[in-house]
């Protein structure tokens, strides 16, 4: 990204902070032009926060015996998303003989 500024211009530089673990993070957005103090710098600093949180309704489902190559009534877990944050879900049952199925 080049620009030239004439006398008086401005230009816009867009900055995104994106965490990739929690804690005080900083760092610093370097401009480099033709001036005799370049480069330009901004400092930049955020608190990487744990990402969005989910509460489920129940802790454990248990199922009674069930004969060999039956299958159970489904049983319904309830996530709900009590951050600020939009979260995406993919629930991944495990395989064997325990394995689960899954409508999220």
């Amino acid at each position: 990204m080049g620009a030239t500024l004439a006398t008086g211009q401005s230009c816009i530089a867009e900055v995104r902070f994106r965490p990739l673990d929690t804690g005080a993070k900083t760092a610093a957005l370097r401009i480099a032009d033709s001036a005799v103090d370049s480069p330009q710098r901004v400092q930049l600093s955020g608190t990487g926060t744990p990402g969005p949180w989910l509460e489920r309704n129940v802790q454990a489902l248990k199922f009674a015996r069930v004969p060999v190559g039956t299958t159970t009534a489904p049983k319904t877990v309830t996530l709900t998303n009590v951050a600020a944050l939009r979260c995406r879900s993919r629930a991944s049952p495990r395989r064997g003989p325990t394995a689960a199925t899954s409508a999220a």
